[in-house]
């Protein structure tokens, strides 16, 4: 006999809950545990108020890691409760997973696609039907996991972030039943003993993941799986049971104090999952245990009240829909969530998920409920995974449907002039751009502030005939002897070894640089002397350093040297601002924006440094910024009605077009020269 639920024992099932009662007798028929529906509720809200803002809910996302724990006790147990008795279908298993888990998955993706159709600009957009394909076809957490983290501000705007934590469950649910049946029938039903190897191989991996790359350790199944795998060994009925009311109440209101100390306690400076992950999961695990045997006490009883088994009830849908709404909600508002904000979102999210709950989720998962053939259900399945993928990748592969806002031609479709690598340098390329036929004359060399112009000086390459190289770094400002830059020492020696060029462009962000942190003050920048230490240590003497230092260098390569000013910073994510202020509301933003006054307080140490070299012979500076402030001297977000800016900072393809004319002198130049 294996291990697990013995033949004896039968396990009672109710079908709309997923929730279920093992008693020890096959004659003895018990309610189903009302209290697991109350510890899904506590879940859910701590999840539901993390994200609306409620205070003494910092640490809710643990709600998810309690969501864990049931779900591998639950499957875990009907899974072992079909082999024992010699009825296991992988068919069936995912036949209950479709109908558990689509029906009300899929009009929340569908809400996400028609509502962000009508709100979302086209970088968000684009960045939405990544998020779509992923959770159609249950991998949004890799998606998540090579963008921002969890907690970042721009993740708080993605409607389908918490899908993640679906896309897990589903992962682990294509190898675990497999692996039962595996160990059932190979290793001699030894369940206990693998499952609790292989949660520990997952939590040591959660551990090292904190240290190492924290991000990825977040969504990924690798790193999570202990917690399933902590329920599905709670479900394993190998824990001996205890008859003692006293230890049963103790392990109860223990379980529910760590739970609870996670919520109020964690925040998101806490380094998550790893051992913090350890209060949730075990806090789940323990008032499971506690409750199992058919006598309930103490917090089990508490967790039965009907409102907490009412929200247990429609806590999928409450999880599934809480998040697009807060997203959204947060893309127009532009400001801090207040209590009223909260409180309308938390009761709508109720008044949606019991909708869904109601007429979606229970006709589908009834037993006589819709689509009874299971092959018709498969191919429903099927059909709405692909339809919902080929609706995704359309929307990327049009790049958001920026159209969808234009009135006028999409002005952004400018072609992109394709870069040719041509040598690889310190986290960098040397890129060749411009008219292929022409020998190479000029060089780009900045940040990523500068690799946002290569698109306008590529199309000015082609116009006059020039070609050139492109060699950008992000956060790396383009000096000579700074912060110990082999990059930099890269670039040199390539400008060295390759006479053609007369002419080198310098541009990055220069005033983070010189202020020693970014306009929004999301991170410090700081410069030191790589090859100066008696100098000027602080940021604007180390630029001033700098500079001379590379513009003589570059003299006396016979290059003319040209330095572009940085563009303004919006401070804001302009497509979002643009989007919702300009096209949704039909408001003036230039409130919103800096002016030219601010530019220049923001620039005035680089423009103190900058106007020292314009005496040096051969060097010259471009003003791109002059072309994007408006006639009241506010800061341009579009043109043509098509966003300049693809971020808060950074150039558009098509705003790196609009401000190209700058540089038509250096290319005219650069033309006679040939």
């Amino acid at each position: 006999m294996s291990e697990g639920i013995p033949l004896k024992q039968c396990l009672y099932w109710r079908s709309n809950t997923e929730t279920f009662f093992i008693v020890p007798h096959c004659n003895m028929k018990l309610a189903y545990r009302p209290d697991i529906d109350g510890l899904r509720a506590i879940a859910v809200l701590a999840v539901l108020f993390f994200h609306t803002n409620v205070p003494w809910f910092n640490g809710g996302f643990v709600g998810v890691d309690v969501f864990f724990v049931i779900s591998g006790f639950l499957i875990t147990s009907i899974l072992l409760k079909d082999i024992n008795e010699g009825n296991y279908s992988l068919a069936r298993f995912y036949e209950r997973r479709i109908r558990r888990i689509f029906p009300a998955l899929y009009p929340v993706i569908a809400f996400t696609i028609i509502v962000g159709a009508f709100m979302l600009d086209s970088i968000t957009y684009k960045s939405l039907s990544e998020s779509v394909l992923g959770t159609a076809l249950f991998y949004s957490n890799f998606v998540f996991a090579n963008e921002l983290g969890y907690f970042d501000v721009a993740s708080m705007l993605k409607p389908l972030l918490h899908t993640w934590s679906l896309a897990v469950e589903e992962q682990f649910y294509i190898v675990f039943p497999l692996l039962l049946v595996v160990i059932n029938r190979y290793f001699g039903g030894r369940y206990f003993f693998w499952l609790l190897l292989l949660a520990t191989g997952s939590f040591v991996t959660s551990i090292y993941g904190i240290d190492h790359h924290q991000q990825k350790t977040f969504f990924l199944v690798q790193a999570r799986a202990w917690e399933l795998l902590v329920g599905a060994l709670v479900a394993l009925n190998k824990i001996p049971e205890t008859s003692s009311d006293v230890f049963k109440r103790v392990l109860s209101f223990s379980g529910i104090g760590l739970i609870l100390y996670g919520i109020v306690f964690y925040s998101e400076a806490t380094p998550f999952p790893g051992y913090n992950a350890m209060a949730p999961v075990f806090g789940a695990a323990m008032i499971i245990y506690s409750g199992m045997g058919g006598r309930l006490l103490a917090v089990n009883r508490l967790l039965t009240a009907k409102p907490l088994v009412f929200i247990g009830l429609i806590s999928y849908s409450l999880y599934l829909w809480h998040w697009p709404i807060v997203a959204f909600y947060r893309y127009v508002l532009f400001r801090q969530i207040t209590f009223f904000d909260s409180l309308g979102i938390i009761v709508t999210s109720f008044v949606m998920a019991f909708i869904s709950w109601r007429f979606i989720e229970q006709p589908f998962r009834r037993n006589n409920g819709l689509l009874q053939s299971r092959t018709r259900l498969f191919a429903l399945s099927g059909f709405l995974m692909i339809v919902t993928s080929l609706t995704a990748v359309t929307i990327f592969k049009l790049d958001g449907m920026q159209y969808r806002f234009c009135k006028t031609k999409n002005h952004d479709a400018v072609p992109e002039i394709k870069q040719k690598s041509v040598m690889k340098v310190d986290q960098g390329t040397i890129d060749r751009i411009g008219d292929d036929h022409a020998v190479p004359s000029f060089l780009l060399w900045g940040d990523s502030h500068a690799g946002s112009l290569v698109q306008g000086l590529a199309e000015k390459g082609v116009e006059y005939g020039v070609s050139g190289y492109s060699t950008i770094k992000t956060s790396n400002i383009p000096l000579i002897g700074v912060n110990n830059s082999l990059f930099n020492d890269q670039v040199m020696s390539f400008i060295k070894s390759h006479p053609k060029i007369k002419t080198v462009i310098l541009a990055g962000i220069w005033g983070a640089y010189s202020n020693g942190h970014r306009y929004d003050n999301s991170s410090i920048l700081s410069l030191k002397n790589s090859k100066s230490s008696g100098a000027d240590q602080t940021n604007t003497g180390v630029m001033r350093n700098g500079f001379v230092r590379t513009i003589n260098q570059l003299i006396s390569l016979k290059c003319k040297v040209v330095i572009v000013d940085d563009v303004p910073d919006i401070g804001i994510f302009a497509p979002r601002l643009f989007m919702v202020k300009r096209i949704l509301l039909g408001e003036d933003i230039g409130k919103y924006v800096p002016n030219r006054n601010i530019y220049k307080a923001w620039n005035q140490e680089y423009e103190s440094i900058v106007s020292t070299m314009l005496s040096m012979k051969d060097v010259r500076v471009i003003h791109p910024e002059e072309m994007l402030f408006d006639k009241n001297g506010s800061a341009l977000l579009a043109a043509n009605n098509v966003i300049l800016y693809k971020d808060a900072d950074h150039l558009s393809k098509y705003g790196s077009h609009f401000i190209a004319p700058v540089f038509d002198d250096v290319f005219k130049e650069l033309s006679h020269s040939r």
